[in-house]
């Protein structure tokens, strides 16, 4: 009797064939339809990006500055554009395998889907703080400059990292991180910073309050007018304010701390 498992063999591997067909041309639709909607989901978020203004937001926010020392010179609403393309293929891909039942791609679909909310939290708690930061060390500056505050710059400056580097520990604890130790060191650095600027503002207001003083007891003792000579300049006392005397000799104006006036010898010339 002839042998015919072959046929056997050969029925259960059509079987199989045909049992795979269909999960692999379902899949292949899917990919195909996956990377058109990415194609054009990719250019209905760039055009949203333009519309609202992406860029000037960036600007606004001083995120710019970092794209710029990263060298990226590609435009904000590109950036987002291929994000959104590159995820919508990537979920199409994964989809497509989950089709073919690899399970492998199911698992990897599922944690990089779920993490997705949490990463749109921090990346909005990012750009959110940021704006904050920005605005925030733009008062301190406008403020600190209109006080007569030299170093309105710096201030600025400081407040935006503090605000940012909050922002930032929001945005990793956002995303499930562990910022035990981040929070830490930000706490050093946030009082070495306060430590920093009560030194520098007390070192400033020592001389401040001596001007103060001197001047209150220059007062008494001279008047607009008198000719004198402190340090080695003569001229005419033209007064005294709180923190500085202007004397007025041939060449020009000479404006003294007024603790030059009780702290020196001080020659007054008869009238």
């Amino acid at each position: 009797m002839p042998d015919l498992s072959f046929l056997t063999d050969d029925a259960r591997a059509l079987e199989a064939l045909l049992r795979i067909l269909p999960m692999f041309a379902k899949a292949l639709v899917i990919l195909v339809a996956g990377f058109m909607l990415a194609r054009l989901l990719a250019r209905l978020a760039r055009q949203t990006a333009e519309r609202i203004g992406l860029s000037v937001l960036l600007d606004r926010t001083g995120l710019s500055e970092g794209l710029d020392r990263a060298q990226i010179t590609r435009q904000p609403a590109e950036i987002l554009a291929s994000v959104v393309r590159r995820l919508v293929q990537f979920g199409a891909v994964m989809y497509s395998l989950d089709i073919l039942g690899i399970s492998l791609a199911r698992d990897l679909l599922s944690a990089v889907f779920g993490f997705l909310p949490a990463l749109i939290s921090a990346t909005v708690a990012l750009v959110a703080g940021a704006m904050v930061a920005q605005f925030a060390g733009q008062v301190v500056q406008a403020g600190a400059a209109s006080a007569g505050i030299d170093l309105h710059a710096q201030l600025r400056r400081l407040v935006r990292t503090l605000l940012m580097m909050i922002t930032l520990i929001f945005a990793i604890r956002q995303l499930g991180a562990e910022t035990a130790i981040l929070e830490s060191t930000f706490v050093n650095l946030l009082s070495l910073s306060i430590a920093g600027m009560a030194l520098a503002f007390g070192l400033g207001a020592r001389d401040v309050a001596a001007d103060l003083l001197a001047g209150h007891y220059a007062r008494l003792r001279f008047e607009p007018g008198d000719r004198i000579t402190v340090d080695g300049v003569t001229g005419s006392l033209d007064g005294i304010g709180p923190l500085n005397a202007q004397i007025s000799d041939a060449e020009g104006r000479v404006i003294l701390p007024n603790r030059r006036l009780t702290g020196s010898a001080v020659r007054v010339h008869p009238g």
